[in-house]
């Protein structure tokens, strides 16, 4: 049974209480994104109190054996590195012809 935090004093609360909701996220079918949502907030609070002396002991710092190997969303390259390139040319070029006009102009022709 998954004891609910927030009934629990901090104190209270143990690596497994937490693996055990981790898991219950990951049974109902909820994505790596939820578990860390809820994984890195409690890891900061209890980090927080431990530097403040209040626990000894952070439950939320090691939860890889309830975590698992869980599988991020698959990676898409939205251009290739030669469209990138074709891509940027254009701006590179404009940026060239920006600097041209910028720079002063030296007249030859006696005022």
């Amino acid at each position: 049974m998954v004891a609910r935090l927030g009934v629990l004093r901090v104190d209270e609360v143990t690596r497994e209480i937490l693996g055990e909701v981790i898991q219950k996220i990951k049974a109902s079918g909820l994505g790596v994104s939820t578990i860390e949502h809820v994984r890195m907030p409690l890891r900061g609070f209890y980090r927080d109190l431990v530097e403040r002396k209040v626990l000894t002991v952070n439950p939320a710092e090691n939860l890889r054996f309830f975590t698992g190997r869980m599988r991020r969303g698959k990676r898409v390259a939205f251009f290739t590195a030669e469209e990138a390139t074709k891509l940027i040319a254009p701006e590179e070029r404009q940026r060239g012809h920006r600097k041209e006009a910028a720079a002063p102009r030296t007249s030859s022709a006696a005022v």
